[in-house]
C-alpha cells in the first residue's frame, strides 16, 4: 500500500484511465492539458450531427438565452443537412470529369477496359467528400467522447486543476 509506505512516488507506476462523454470541444481543452497523457477523442466523422448533441455552457442553462440557444442550435442543424444534401449533386456534377479521368487511368493501368469506378465507389467518394466540407458548419458546442490515460500523480495534479476552474 502507497499510502502507508509514505512514498509519495509509488503514484508515478500506477495508470488510471477514464473516459469522458458528451463533453463540449471547450470542455476538452482543458481535459486533454497534461502533457504527459495518452488521449482518444471521438472525431467529428464519427458522430451523429444533432441538436441534442451540442452543449449548452452551464451559465446559460436555466437563464433566458437557454431556449434562445437551443433555437439556434435547431437552426445550425438544418443548416449543416441542407448544405449535405445540396453538395452531394454539385460535388457530383463538378467533379465528372475526374471520374472520367480516372477511369481511362485504370483502364490503362490495368489494361482492361472492363475495370473502371463502380458507381457505389463513386458516390462514397462524392459523400465523403460532401461530408468534409459540411463539417465546417459545425459549432465548437458540438459535443464529443474523450478517452484519457494518465499516471496517477499526473492525474491527481489535474483533478486539483479542474476543481479549481469555475465551469468548462
Amino acid at each position: 500500500n502507497g499510502i502507508d509506505y509514505g512514498h509519495a512516488s509509488l503514484r508515478d507506476s500506477g495508470t488510471v484511465r477514464m473516459c469522458f462523454e458528451g463533453v463540449s470541444q471547450r470542455a476538452t481543452k482543458y481535459l486533454e492539458a497534461a502533457r504527459e497523457g495518452a488521449y482518444q477523442e471521438q472525431s467529428t466523422r464519427a458522430m451523429p450531427f444533432k441538436a441534442e448533441n451540442l452543449g449548452m455552457p452551464f451559465e446559460l442553462r436555466g437563464t433566458r438565452f437557454e431556449p434562445r440557444l437551443m433555437i439556434l442550435n435547431e437552426k445550425e442543424m438544418e443548416l449543416y443537412n441542407e448544405v449535405l444534401a445540396k453538395l452531394q449533386p454539385f460535388l457530383k456534377a463538378k467533379y465528372q470529369q475526374l471520374r472520367k479521368e480516372s477511369d481511362e487511368q485504370i483502364t490503362e493501368a490495368l489494361g482492361r477496359k472492363d475495370t473502371i469506378l463502380s458507381d457505389k465507389t463513386w458516390e462514397g467518394v462524392i459523400g465523403a467528400k460532401a461530408f468534409d466540407i459540411a463539417r465546417f458548419l459545425l459549432p465548437q458546442n458540438i459535443t464529443t467522447s474523450l478517452g484519457m490515460t494518465l499516471n496517477t500523480r499526473r492525474f491527481q495534479d489535474m483533478l486539483t486543476e479542474w476543481q479549481s476552474l469555475e465551469s468548462l
